[in-house]
């Protein structure tokens, strides 16, 4: 293992952290949960009032962590976000609202 792995693994948790708090506030977690095969990024945005650039980089974050999945809609011009069973975990943790807060 590399000198840099634990290192990168404790930035990645300072940062994942207050994002997935900041996705639970905004109903973003409850909005994916409640769908079995995702949504569209750009109504994620639109429901959660969220600012499409900055959501695109952050689920480019968690999709590298493991807890999303992406994929590229040509025809919609849009992006489709889901839930790995990893984020649903996650999402699904008993009393993540009251962590968060």
């Amino acid at each position: 293992m590399s000198t840099w792995a634990p290192i990168c693994a404790h930035v990645t948790g300072l940062v994942v952290a207050p994002v997935v708090a900041s996705l639970e506030r905004g109903g973003l977690l409850q909005l994916l949960l409640a769908s079995n095969d995702g949504r569209g990024l750009a109504e994620l945005a639109r429901t959660t009032g969220g600012n499409l650039g900055p959501l695109s980089v952050v689920m480019r974050g968690l999709e590298c962590e493991g807890l999303i999945s992406r994929k590229s809609v040509q025809r919609a011009r849009d992006t489709h976000v889901a839930l790995t069973p990893q984020g649903r975990e996650v999402a699904s943790m008993p009393g993540l609202r009251q962590w968060v807060e």
